[in-house]
């Protein structure tokens, strides 16, 4: 009931108080949180989100993909636990990181 209430009450004319207003921004926070780890995982690829497939003929920039050559050693006696770390590795491994570099060149 003073001038001083004013700065933690105050009136929350968007959302319309304390709860909302703290859960919108928390929501708000996570997904930029979320987006801004996006960004900073798929930040060279973001460009060719935005381009055009055409002919080579035609083109200015190009993606180009190289399947990398590599050798497994596989033991005769591989444990399952092997094998499953391996599947989830594969799983969690993005694709465009799996056996390949990429490059966009001009």
């Amino acid at each position: 009931s003073g001038i001083d209430n004013l700065c933690f009450y105050g009136s929350y004319i968007i959302f319309g108080n304390y709860d909302n207003n703290s859960y919108y921004y928390f929501i708000t926070w996570a997904t930029s949180v979320v987006w801004f780890f996006l960004y900073l995982v798929y930040t060279n690829q973001i460009r060719n989100w935005f381009r055009i497939p055409c002919a080579m003929s035609e083109c200015d920039f190009m993606y180009v993909w190289v399947k990398e050559e590599t050798e497994v050693y596989e033991n005769a006696h591989t444990t399952s636990l092997i094998k499953y770390a391996n599947a989830l590795q594969e799983f969690v491994t993005p694709v465009h990181l799996l056996d390949g570099h990429d490059e966009t060149v001009k």
